[in-house]
């Protein structure tokens, strides 16, 4: 699935509409994160697993591969991140809130500290060159889901 930082340059494209005083901004924020999971997985994904697939290589492989391009592309995105300083003391101040069911406050809790730690190195820790998508690829992805979610949520 999408990284934290493809997540976050999609909100940004609905950034002024995610400003809610109240936990509206969390179900928000998480429906865009979920309708950005599902469009990653039938396209990015989808794209990726079918290169594989042709390329019959094993599973364990290819995963390590896939996670090289993501991490790689994280970080880049991360660098060219405009309002990262804004988001991440946004997020640093934010409550974990669950939601019955499907996530408890903790997991939301932790996931946000791991979120907010992962780039503290800032170090490229993938040394593999990218072999299944590229950052146009991820751009345009960021680009069209930001559209696919504004026209579902009529903004």
């Amino acid at each position: 699935m999408p990284t934290p930082i493809i997540h976050l340059c999609v909100a940004k494209g609905l950034i002024n509409t995610l400003y809610v005083q109240d936990k509206t901004n969390f179900y928000l924020g998480y429906g865009i994160h979920i309708l950005t999971d599902i469009n990653w997985k039938e396209t990015i994904f989808s794209s990726f697993t079918n290169s594989c697939s042709a390329s019959g290589e094993p599973y364990e492989k290819t995963r390590s591969k896939y996670y090289n391009d993501a991490e790689k592309y994280d970080l880049e995105f991360y660098e060219r991140f405009d309002l990262k300083s804004d988001v991440w003391n946004y997020l640093s101040g934010c409550e974990g809130i669950g939601i019955n069911g499907l996530v408890t406050a903790d997991e939301v809790f932790t996931w946000k500290e791991n979120t907010l730690r992962l780039f503290d190195n800032k170090e490229d820790k993938r040394n593999n060159p990218q072999e299944f998508f590229t950052y146009e690829n991820v751009s345009d992805f960021i680009n069209s889901t930001t559209v696919i979610i504004s026209d579902f949520l009529n903004f």
